[in-house]
């Protein structure tokens, strides 16, 4: 079963992973977001939710790709 908070971590792990690919800082990755330097930063930690949009514009600015994610996520709940 999918544990939320869980779930929150990993998607920071993963985004803060792509991030780091960039070579982008998190005020730079926040500005391409269109977000808070702060805000991306709890995203980052796990302390935030975020919506099928915000993490789809994440994911955009970063060069990830979603689908990637949630494989990794169901790979890890099985």
């Amino acid at each position: 079963m999918l544990d939320e908070n869980n779930a929150k971590v990993m998607f920071g792990r993963f985004i803060r992973n792509g991030r780091e690919n960039q070579k982008l800082n998190q005020t730079k990755a926040a500005e391409q977001i269109g977000i808070s330097q702060q805000y991306y930063s709890h995203i980052e930690k796990g302390m935030r939710n975020v919506d099928l949009v915000l993490a789809l514009k994440i994911c955009e600015a970063l060069y990830l790709n979603l689908n990637d994610f949630i494989k990794l996520l169901q790979n890890e709940t099985q």
